[in-house]
């Protein structure tokens, strides 16, 4: 993970739980062996991962949760796709309104935040959680991954809409369809593929038959995914709202 150390670290030296000299050897080992420095505390035995998660929790004023104590719910676990929840080793837990809460090996940099706020289109918290607790949801959860495809064609996915309406009834059902669960992981999973390959553009193409996708990529745009064209009302419609 592409975290900074420098906060991480000078916590750890303030909490006088760590040494300046047990510091720079983790920090040496983290040098040659490109292993985050949670980890490398850890193993080396300069830090249990209770005492690294007590620091960082009371200086980060990041709670702390059990994830064995909660329930996992399909729904929430679809809003964030499994390589990056993999990629950054986090979990999501619950949803209040806008506000996500996920579970965190480790506290998750401003970057890394700011994209999963965008990709989410809502606000995002975070809790400290145990690593293996997190790996073990992260597996159990993800399983059954799907493709675009199969997710745009799980039952509850949209309909295309023909007979005419006022308005001010197609406005409510457009933020209606946006908010389909099928419909928020398709396009969460197409901003984060973009973000990943470091896309310039996400280009969307109805066609009679479906919905193209396509990333630019220095500067040369590649295909991506064929979507259902019953999904394409609510993505433009989800899309629009973020």
């Amino acid at each position: 993970m592409h975290r900074s150390n420098i906060n991480l670290t000078k916590i750890l030296i303030d909490s006088q739980k760590l040494s300046q000299e047990d510091l720079d050897r983790a920090l040496e080992i983290e040098r040659k062996t490109g292993k985050g420095i949670k980890e490398i505390l850890i193993e080396e035995g300069f830090l249990s991962e209770e005492e690294f998660i007590s620091v960082i929790s009371c200086a980060m004023f990041i709670p702390f949760v059990d994830i064995d104590k909660f329930r996992i719910e399909p729904d929430i676990t679809g809003l964030i796709p499994e390589d990056i929840a993999r990629k950054y080793r986090l979990f999501p837990l619950y949803r209040i309104a806008d506000t996500l809460l996920v579970a965190v090996s480790e506290p998750l940099d401003i970057l890394t935040m700011d994209n999963l706020r965008l990709s989410l289109g809502g606000e995002i918290k975070q809790a400290l959680g145990k690593e293996k607790a997190i790996l073990n949801s992260t597996a159990g959860s993800y399983s059954n991954a799907q493709t675009l495809p199969e997710i745009l064609e799980e039952e509850g996915s949209l309909e295309i809409i023909k007979s005419k309406k006022s308005d001010d009834l197609e406005s409510v059902e457009l933020i209606e369809e946006s908010q389909k669960q099928p419909i928020v992981k398709a396009v969460n999973l197409v901003l984060n593929e973009a973000i990943e390959k470091m896309a310039s553009d996400i280009h969307l193409e109805p066609t009679e038959e479906d919905l193209k996708v396509r990333y630019r990529v220095d500067g040369i745009l590649y295909d991506a995914h064929s979507l259902p064209k019953k999904s394409q009302r609510g993505i433009f419609a989800r899309i629009k709202i973020l």
